[in-house]
């Protein structure tokens, strides 16, 4: 049991510092720990839940949706009273319906009118794909106050997207909010900024030139983050890098 403590600890510090194989190698390492103590007090039981969120938001960040939604499909039953599971569930499903991007109708989400389609799903979902993939060439790069092509339209066509959806009724925007999450935009977006924040603000001073390319991170960030307590959460880390792409005032950081 101590054993398990210590790896589900080092679970969480690994997935704060973007470990996701270590942090979900950790975490399933001490799941079956648990599993083999098997015992129902409380401090164990409340470990077991904290280490099963910590496996499937590992998993989430590496994209193994369906292996998250079997490990939290396997425990919610154990754990009816905890609201985490049920919206990582909600997630991964949502996740599946975005990689798989098979079109058709429009999906019920049981909220007060239809949810987000495939279609936007997969489009969201391709568009995160190609700013990861021009973030992941850049390298260091990515502070460049001029984007390439290619990572100037992916992050358009989620600014486009995402504010279209804003004005349909129902789930669809919040859909769209939890594959920006799911699929890592936010955390691409974060890399982003904070690359831009360093490199790109320079003292007191803006460097003018370079503005428009973090306020085309800022802006898609916001949309994500509208009315979304769980994107806010994750972007409210990163908040004195917005407010200084807002202010243009902030002081350099050093990159250490």
């Amino acid at each position: 049991e101590a054993l398990a403590m210590v790896l589900s600890n080092r679970s969480e510090v690994r997935l704060r510092a973007a470990s996701f194989e270590g942090a979900a190698e950790d975490a399933a390492g001490a799941l079956q720990r648990l599993k083999v103590a098997d015992s129902f007090e409380e401090p164990i039981q409340m470990l077991k839940l904290k280490t099963v969120v910590r496996l499937a938001k590992a998993q989430q960040s590496l994209k193994r949706y369906s292996d998250m939604l079997r490990l939290l499909q396997e425990h919610a039953k154990s754990f009816p009273r905890n609201q985490e599971i049920p919206r990582l569930l909600s997630e991964a499903k949502l996740a599946m319906r975005a990689a798989e991007s098979q079109g058709g109708p429009t999906s019920k989400t049981g909220r007060s009118g239809p949810g987000a389609s495939e279609e936007m799903l997969g489009f969201a979902a391709r568009a995160v794909e190609t700013v990861q993939a021009q973030v992941a060439v850049l390298g260091d790069d990515i502070s460049s106050h001029a984007f390439p092509q290619d990572l100037g339209v992916g992050l358009k066509r989620l600014e486009y997207l995402l504010i279209k959806a804003k004005g349909v009724q129902g789930s669809c925007f919040s859909d769209l909010q939890a594959v920006m999450r799911t699929c890592g935009g936010v955390r691409t977006l974060l890399q982003m900024l904070q690359a831009q924040w360093k490199s790109s603000l320079d003292g007191k001073f803006a460097d003018l030139f370079k503005l428009p390319a973090v306020a085309a991170i800022t802006s898609v960030l916001s949309l994500t983050c509208e009315s979304c307590p769980e994107n806010l959460r994750a972007v409210s880390a990163e908040a004195p890098a917005i407010f200084s792409a807002l202010g243009s005032c902030n002081r350099k950081v050093d990159a250490a």
